[in-house]
């Protein structure tokens, strides 16, 4: 994306100009094009002129509720379209729309008072009648009919844009110098681009009239209500098989995990049906996924689909080691609206069983099937504290209070491997209203949080085995002993290996159930790479020790006795270590 505040450029003055800057950057900078046009983030021209079935509201305007695939093209949104609709045309600019009566009159001048500070129009007139009094005559013409052009939309001729832009400019340099908007608020502070709408008319009236050859097309106005980019969800395979849809989130950095997690999948997963693999993509090259649809033929019915999520979550902050990723699966009920249910994994799981017997799982009217979350009980039985942005309680007045789960705080489960009942989550409008709770409030581990404050009651509990996590010794032996029993049952003989927790498989062989991460990534096109930056030499750290150690002896000394902690301390004065290092 070109931004305005590059080359010759105007961009600070956009809180006045609004979209001008953009016409002036345009202008200034680029020498090449034909034709150059305007349009808007929400409102775009009608490239069909020929189409009769458009219904127009009061304000001139086609109203459709977002844009899709479907909306680009019902309106000549292309390339092609654009090229037929304006080629052989000096000036196209949108249908004249007829402004509300105020008080039994109907004028531009007087629609504009309504809504602004008419004085600024006029000054604009006596600017055009001082510097382009042929003008004059226009501009009191098109403030005083009660149809204009509007929204600063139009595609000209090169040469007839450049004497727009010439022209428009120096009117509002003067006019930008002359209005005090000291007391204006923050809307009667664009002023110079309303009064710029007014003044594309005058500009098209003197052209029209002054060379009545002149080849003018008008073209509908389209407003596009809501335009925030939606992620598109590819449609179901078309297949006879039993679909079996598992989705799982990633971004270039994480993409090898992701490998060996599609491997893993596709390996235990049942022959006699078809594995629905969606990836949602935060930012994956196209050899990332060419690398990955490599794997589609591990299993003789499988998919994997990718569902652009770049453009999803960018106004919501993560903290310590969560990527934005991680917010994804709350918009899974709105973003996969073809699926009844769908089996979320998280990128760091290996599936060492048939996913589809999770799939088949009966849900009811359940909105998910999940396991609970043994850490969190075991922080519970152990009095961890949450973070200090949280409040700092312990962990069970964090999942009563904090959450709002009241005594239900024991049914508090585990994100990494959710089966979602997609119809439920839809009836329910659930997504927006975890997505907005999240946009507002601050959570300990974040969508997995709200996730349990919204659905903490309405999940059926999946066996351990489910999703097998790596507990040490001290925070598996402080479970309740029927958890404890369900954990030791668990690592016997797992289905899927959730590597939850500080310890990697990629960072160190000897980790939990580190080989068989290893054994599935080396039917991947990363195995190799994977390998040879494990076994690559790492500096010394004896170096970097000593360099704290003299620039930042407090650092130092912290550092050294923080490694001295035994694990359950660390976890309990987490929240403190936190704020220390901040304060160091």
């Amino acid at each position: 994306m070109l931004g305005d505040d590059t080359g010759d450029n105007i961009s600070r003055k956009n809180p006045a100009y609004c979209e001008l800057t953009g016409q002036y950057w345009v202008w200034k900078n680029d020498k090449q094009s034909d034709y150059i046009g305007l349009m808007h983030y929400r409102r775009v021209f009608d490239f069909y002129p020929e189409m009769q079935n458009r219904t127009v509201d009061a304000a001139g305007l086609v109203v459709e509720d977002r844009f899709t695939p479907d909306v680009l093209a019902r309106y000549g949104l292309n390339d092609d379209s654009i090229q037929e609709c304006v080629e052989g045309f000096d000036m196209v600019v949108a249908e004249p729309w007829t402004v509300p009566a105020i008080d039994g009159k109907a004028s531009i001048r007087d629609h504009y008072a309504q809504h602004h500070n008419v004085k600024d129009l006029e000054l604009a007139g006596e600017i055009i009648n001082s510097l382009y009094p042929d003008y004059y005559k226009d501009f009191k013409t098109v403030i005083g009919s009660s149809a204009g052009l509007f929204t600063n939309m139009f595609i000209f001729k090169r040469d007839i844009f450049e004497e727009y832009s010439e022209w428009l400019f120096k009117i509002l340099d003067a006019l930008d110098a002359s209005i005090d908007v000291t007391n204006y608020n923050a809307s009667e502070r664009r002023v110079i681009g309303y009064i710029a709408e007014r003044l594309l008319g005058v500009f098209v009236t003197n052209k029209i009239r002054n060379n009545p050859t002149l080849k003018v097309r008008y073209l509908r106005r389209v407003f596009v209500r809501d335009t925030k980019i939606y992620a598109q969800c590819p449609d179901l395979p078309d297949t006879p098989l039993e679909i079996v849809s598992v989705v799982a989130a990633t971004d270039h950095n994480y993409v090898s995990h992701m490998a060996a997690l599609v491997a893993s999948v596709f390996s235990n997963a049942d022959r006699s049906k078809f594995i629905d693999f969606l990836i949602l993509d935060g930012g994956i090259t196209e050899d990332d996924k060419r690398g990955l649809r490599m794997l589609e033929r591990i299993h003789p019915h499988a998919q994997i689909s990718f569902v652009d999520m770049s453009m999803q979550f960018l106004d919501i902050e993560a903290h310590m080691y969560f990527t934005r990723a991680t917010f994804y699966r709350l918009a899974l009920p709105e973003i996969v609206k073809n699926r009844k249910k769908l089996l979320f994994l998280d990128t760091d799981v290996i599936v060492l069983d048939d996913v589809s017997k999770i799939f088949d799982f009966d849900l009811g009217d359940h909105a998910i099937a999940a396991v609970k979350d043994l850490i969190m009980h075991a922080f519970v039985s152990q009095g961890v504290s949450s973070l200090s942005t949280v409040g700092g309680t312990t962990a069970m007045k964090y999942l009563s209070d904090y959450l709002e789960l009241a005594d239900d705080y024991d049914k508090y489960f585990q994100a990494g491997v959710i089966l979602f009942n997609l119809d439920k989550l839809r009836t329910e409008n659930l997504s927006e209203r975890m997505i907005n709770d999240l946009r507002h409030k601050r959570y300990w581990f974040l969508d997995q949080d709200v996730l349990n404050k919204y659905l903490a009651r309405d999940v059926l509990y999946l066996d351990a085995k489910w999703n097998c996590v790596n507990l040490p010794d001290d925070v598996s032996d402080a479970l309740p002993s029927g958890l404890k029993v369900k954990y030791d049952r668990s690592i016997q003989a797992p289905s899927i290996i959730h590597y939850a927790g500080a310890q990697k498989p990629w960072n160190s062989f000897d980790s939990f159930f580190a080989h068989y991460y290893w054994y599935y990534l080396r039917l991947t096109p990363w195995y190799e790479r994977a390998m040879s930056k494990l076994q690559k030499p790492q500096p010394a750290s004896a170096p970097i020790m000593e360099q704290i150690r003299r620039t930042s002896p407090l650092r130092w000394a912290a550092s050294r006795i923080w490694g001295s902690m035994p694990r359950f301390v660390r976890r309990a004065i987490w929240p403190v270590a936190v704020w220390l290092d901040k304060s160091l």
